[in-house]
């Protein structure tokens, strides 16, 4: 029987780097509720501390928007509906499907929508250089505020992220890429026993 997505991270990282790991670009739709505007968005931000993924929607992720943002301070996340709309292979397809809706419903000169531009016509998703990469790399290592270091998922969140590859088939190819992505990583001999410890329970639960 082959492993679920879940049970084969588990086997390589501890649940808190899950969505370390997964890379998937989406789009999502947000919508305030107080007045029924709504806001359009895409997600495809690949770092070392910040991976985008369906499942940081609403929990470690809500939106680039600086409009939304301050709904949210002055309102709270609970006074929105969210929804994932699409998923993709490459951030550069995300960005260009975001920026086909927002043109199609001219988002930037419409009240029903909360976004401020369209992307315009000559919006490209462009790949990052050598420099651009090393750059931020450098930023990130700088600012440890930055994603998910030195933070873990509180329970709510863990289960919403196992609801979400809950049942997920992983490909040989998908194996290997998590192989490679685990290699590259310096984990503590704190985190390793931390991982021992919480595979020996999983196994053993599963004997039960």
């Amino acid at each position: 029987m082959p492993f679920t997505e879940v049970e084969f991270l588990r086997a390589l990282t501890s649940f808190e780097d899950i969505n370390v790991i997964i890379y998937q670009p989406y789009t999502y739709l947000i919508k305030f509720k107080p007045t029924g505007q709504v806001y359009y968005g895409v997600s495809y931000v690949n770092t070392r501390y910040r991976v985008a993924n369906p499942v940081n929607l609403w929990t470690t992720y809500f939106t680039s928007s600086t409009v939304v943002a301050a709904l949210i301070k002055e309102h709270g996340v609970d006074q929105f509906d969210f929804e994932i709309r699409h998923t993709f292979k490459s951030k550069e397809a995300a960005v260009l499907w975001e920026t086909r809706v927002l043109t199609k419903f001219n988002v930037a000169s419409n009240p029903k929508w909360l976004n401020q531009s369209n992307n315009g016509k000559n919006f490209i998703a462009r790949k990052w250089s050598e420099a651009d990469k090393a750059k931020h790399s450098v930023l990130s290592k700088n600012n440890p505020s930055l994603g998910m270091k030195g933070k873990t998922h509180n329970p709510e969140t863990k289960a919403k992220i196992g609801s979400y590859h809950k049942g997920k088939i992983v490909s040989e190819i998908t194996k290997q890429k998590l192989r490679d992505a685990r290699s590259k990583q310096i984990v503590s001999a704190d985190t390793k026993a931390k991982t021992s410890a919480s595979l020996k329970a999983y196994h053993a639960a599963k004997k039960c």
